[in-house]
């Protein structure tokens, strides 16, 4: 009986167990990117443990992180600071244009309005570069200008991506305590918004790569 309730493809057992891949692969991305240098191959090894394991049931998704951290770990150090600098430079704005608007001047009001358009465009612009460079090797300007080629061919899935990792930041920001998990959900919802663009050219990659080996 205790081994049928324990068992992994269990119904019951199923969503703790989706449950505690969520908290954990938060608590690695969390502990990971306590250092700046390690964010952005931190977030691209969250991106893919999410997707590849959480998503796809992989058992262990945590090992893949480990390892996907390793790989994307130092073409993510200034990827990540890149980011990370936008985010802040964005903040420092956000400011500015909030205390504008705060003086109660309908004109600025309706500035602030537009602030927060642009800033999910960009968020989601920025939302494209580390889970790409969890798929795709790079040089630094070729993740950057294929995150915002890509970015602006997909207008809906960015700015829905933009949307929505502007909302887990500020929840995140308010709500320390959501870190505990939000940071997988921000890479599972990503998912759905970005694998669907990446597969073709993930399989045209790995076709070219098969008919390499069938050549050789």
């Amino acid at each position: 009986m205790f081994r049928s309730i324990f068992n992994a493809e269990n119904g019951l057992f199923k969503p703790f167990g989706w449950f505690v891949d969520v908290v954990t692969l938060s608590l690695m991305w969390l502990v990971s990117s306590l250092v700046i240098l390690p964010f952005g191959g931190a977030t691209a090894a969250l991106y893919d443990a999410a997707a590849r394991g959480v998503r796809a049931g992989e058992l262990a998704p945590w090992s893949r992180f480990v390892r996907s951290l390793k790989e994307n770990f130092i073409p993510g150090i200034l990827a990540g600071v890149i980011v990370l600098a936008a985010c802040y430079g964005l903040y420092r704005l956000h400011g500015v244009v909030y205390g504008l608007a705060d003086t109660g001047e309908r004109r600025w009001g309706l500035v602030y309005v537009a602030f927060w358009v642009m800033l999910a465009l960009v968020n989601g612009l920025l939302a494209w570069v580390l889970p790409l460079l969890s798929r795709f090797e790079f040089k630094l300007g070729g993740l950057l200008s294929t995150a915002l080629a890509l970015g602006m061919a997909h207008p809906f899935s960015t700015m829905a991506l933009g949307a929505f990792t502007t909302g887990c930041l500020a929840v995140g920001g308010m709500l320390l305590w959501t870190l505990f998990f939000l940071p997988c959900l921000w890479a599972l919802g990503a998912s759905l918004l970005l694998e669907r663009v990446f597969r073709p050219y993930m399989e045209a990659q790995s076709g070219g790569a098969a008919s390499q080996d069938t050549e050789s």
